[in-house]
């Protein structure tokens, strides 16, 4: 109802058998695909009979498996789904990765644990548990106003979904895609966006490069350098009332935002999706507190190694909103029923009572309705 139509209709009895599984599913990797020097694409198909559910271009699942060798533990990442979001008969889903690297305040050299694996040492036939396609970041394939996007990086991979499933056949309203990058070794798609581009008559493609490589041909390579900015929209777009969606780096996003509506655009027309890294916690073995999870019967003892209440919860098996690892602010809100606990990004839910539990952790003994 925001500032789109939506699509209502009867389920058939074909479309009823691939409804969500609940909670975890069993898959295998079935190949890996370099997308970009530090991008992989990961496809995963159902160790189980039937067909799989098909998802809206921009939703997300979580890949959950033990990527660390020296431990059992058990972590899970969001990623956007890549490939068309409509396959008939479908038997597997996609994901495409950046492999994390960055130097912390300290100066050490860190690299993201999920990331490091997909990218480095997963191997085909390695099975991992995935949740149902999901999530409130969806790109319209039915919008009526021209669609505006602006990626960065591994930014680009909620559109991928939405490109691959445009029929390049159907009328509809222009596109435009601002896709930003250092250079061509670290452009992602590039091949297969070029392809879409040329297929799709009414989609406009701009490649913007910050660090171009000396081998990479303005015209060819990119279309020009520097950084992408609301300024490279154009002024009849916002006369037509574009719908505007992003994914990237914050300060890129949050500079584009700022800037859009500057120009006019209302902020309700302007949709981002952020990929969030887990919060760090101080390791403190003195602290010690009773979690009592009401909905599901369940009293564990958290320690800091436990990570936020979200991590803890997910490694006891407890389901739990965690759309907040894509962008959904506020998603895995849950009420506190008893205690208080501590948020360690300062940001607390609008909700009186509640907790984002991606970024909190127990203040003393709690109870949370979970």
């Amino acid at each position: 109802m925001r500032s789109f139509r939506c699509r209502i209709r009867r389920l058939n009895d074909f479309e009823l058998i691939r409804r969500p599984w609940e909670g975890r599913k069993t898959f295998k990797v079935i190949e890996l695909k370099k997308e970009a020097d530090n991008v992989t694409t990961v496809t995963f198909q159902s160790n189980s009979e039937g067909y799989l559910p098909d998802y809206e271009p921009g939703q997300h699942i979580t890949v959950s498996c033990c990527p660390m060798s020296d431990s059992e533990e058990i972590v899970t990442r969001a990623y956007s789904l890549t490939g068309p979001a409509f396959v008939h008969d479908r038997k597997t889903y996609s994901i495409s990765v950046r492999h994390q690297k960055a130097t912390d305040e300290k100066g050490e050299y860190v690299e993201g644990i999920m990331s490091s694996y997909i990218n480095t040492h997963l191997q085909i036939g390695k099975d991992v548990e995935l949740t149902p396609p999901g999530g409130n970041f969806i790109v319209p394939l039915n919008a009526v106003q021209p669609v505006v996007i602006f990626a960065g990086g591994i930014g680009i991979t909620p559109f991928i979904s939405y490109l691959e499933s445009i029929n390049p056949q159907a009328e509809g309203p222009e596109i435009w895609l601002f896709y930003a990058n250092q250079n061509s070794r670290l452009h992602a798609f590039k091949k297969r966006i070029a392809e879409l581009n040329a297929s799709i008559d009414r989609l406009k493609v701009i490649n913007i490069y910050n660090q171009p490589l000396d081998c990479d041909i303005p015209g060819l390579d990119y279309d020009r350098a520097g950084y992408v900015g609301a300024g490279d929209v154009e002024a009849y777009l916002i006369e037509n009332n574009a719908r505007y969606y992003m994914c990237g780096p914050q300060p890129m996003m949050d500079a584009i935002s700022r800037g859009l509506q500057e120009r006019g655009v209302p902020a309700f027309a302007i949709f981002y999706e952020i990929f969030r890294s887990p919060t760090k916690i101080n390791n403190d073995p003195s602290l010690r507190h009773k979690v009592i999870f009401a909905k599901s019967g369940r009293e564990e003892i958290w320690t800091t190694d436990k990570g936020t209440l979200l991590n803890f919860g997910e490694k006891l098996g407890i389901k739990m909103p965690s759309g907040c690892r894509v962008g959904q602010c506020e998603s895995c809100s849950t009420k506190v029923i008893a205690g208080n606990v501590q948020h360690l990004n300062g940001v607390e839910p609008s909700d009186e009572g509640a907790c984002l539990t991606c970024q909190c952790i127990p203040a003393g003994d709690i109870t949370i309705d979970a």
